[in-house]
C-alpha cells in the first residue's frame, strides 16, 4: 500500500502527483531482524537472509534523502494547496498504523536510473 492516497475526482492536479511521486527510487530498511512478522511477510517462508547496515547521515551524498517511516490512522489526502513535491514525499513516507510493527526507514532518490546511485 505504499504510495497511496485518498483525492476527490475534482481535482485535476492528481495525474501531475503520480508523475512526480514515479519520479522516486525507494530502498527499504527496516529497524529491527528479529520480528518474526518482518520474517514472514518477506523472507519467503523464513529461508530469506538478513543483511545489517550500519551508517549515519553523511554517508549518503545529497541525492538521496533518509526518511523514518510515519504511520498513521489514515492514509493521507490530496491537498491541492500544498507543493506537488512535498506531496509526492508524503504519501512516499505514510503507512497505516498496522504497519508500525515493521519500523521501517526508506532512502529516497529523486529523478535517478538506479545505474546513477554511487555509493
Amino acid at each position: 500500500m505504499e504510495g497511496y492516497f485518498t483525492y476527490f475526482p475534482q481535482h485535476d492536479e492528481i495525474c501531475e502527483l503520480i508523475t512526480e511521486k514515479n519520479k522516486y527510487r525507494i530502498c527499504c530498511f527496516y529497524k529491527s531482524y528479529s520480528n518474526y512478522l518482518l520474517w514472514s511477510h518477506y523472507a519467503k517462508d523464513h529461508k530469506g537472509v538478513c543483511l545489517e547496515y550500519e551508517f549515519d547521515a553523511s554517508f549518503f551524498p545529497r541525492s538521496i534523502t533518509r526518511r523514518v517511516i510515519k504511520y498513521k490512522k489514515e492514509i493521507p489526502q490530496f491537498d491541492r494547496n500544498e507543493p506537488i513535491d512535498k506531496q509526492a514525499v508524503q504519501m512516499l513516507t505514510h503507512k497505516l498504523n498496522f504497519w508500525r510493527y515493521e519500523e521501517e526507514v526508506r532512502l529516497l532518490l529523486y529523478d535517478a536510473d538506479y545505474s546513477d546511485i554511487k555509493l
